[in-house]
């Protein structure tokens, strides 16, 4: 569950007026959705200048939260104001009616959404738990808070963008592999006294072992989302 709001959108309305605040809000909305739906997800509504979509794991979401950030801070400014949106998301069980989603899910990441600030993605600690270790590299303890309607504390963890190519980009595999091998094996020969017979000998290792799949990382498998037929 996915929630992301631009940031300040009072203060656009008063600066730029209606009508440039309401095209600046609509075309951040579109890049939020672009994002989420290359990820997978579906968007749920739009409320105002927030959107709450679903996807189908947290790796997803953290992807697409990712991508939405990027693609907003890109924005050129509107008059004197940079655009930036906040993103919460909660992973978790939730109940579908209609097309809409409903659940103690769905308000801890709105809850989650509220404590971020502008450009920040917040998510929660149970959330962080379910990344792939990928992707749980990106993130890191901020605080435990008590959140409204919540009787325990909960862990809050913030996602790192920034610099972000693609989260869980996979480790290279097969031919890519075999060539960063004997780029490397070439870099070492002109730089170190290793003789050629030992840095061929260790390309042929590096390249066997990666053209085995049965010998391939987990990072290097097709990614399988684990989560239940009605988590989001």
């Amino acid at each position: 569950m996915l929630f992301a709001d631009v940031s300040g959108s009072t203060k656009l309305y008063e600066t730029v007026g209606d009508a440039g605040a309401l095209e600046a809000i609509g075309r951040c909305l579109a890049l939020v959705r672009i994002a989420c739906e290359g990820q997978g997800g579906r968007v749920v509504k739009t409320i105002g200048d927030e959107i709450m979509a679903v996807f189908p794991g947290p790796d997803q979401a953290a992807e697409a939260a990712a991508e939405m950030q990027a693609r907003v801070s890109e924005q050129p400014p509107v008059g004197r104001s940079r655009l930036a949106i906040r993103v919460g998301f909660h992973f978790g069980p939730a109940i579908a009616v209609d097309g809409d989603v409903f659940g103690d899910s769905v308000n801890v990441a709105a809850r989650m959404t509220a404590l971020a600030k502008g450009e920040q993605v917040i998510l929660s600690a149970s959330t962080a738990g379910a990344l792939s270790p990928l992707v749980r590299a990106r993130v890191r303890e901020i605080d435990s808070l008590t959140v409204k309607g919540k009787q325990q504390e909960i862990g809050i963890f913030e996602l790192m963008w920034q610099g972000r190519t693609r989260i869980s980009r996979r480790l290279p595999c097969g031919r890519r592999a075999g060539r960063l091998a004997c780029s490397f094996a070439t870099a070492c020969a002109r730089s170190s006294s290793t003789t050629p017979t030992r840095i061929s000998r260790s390309v042929a290792t590096y390249r066997t072992t990666w053209w085995s799949p049965t010998r391939w990382p987990p990072g290097c498998t097709r990614a399988s989302s684990a989560a239940g037929t009605n988590s989001y």
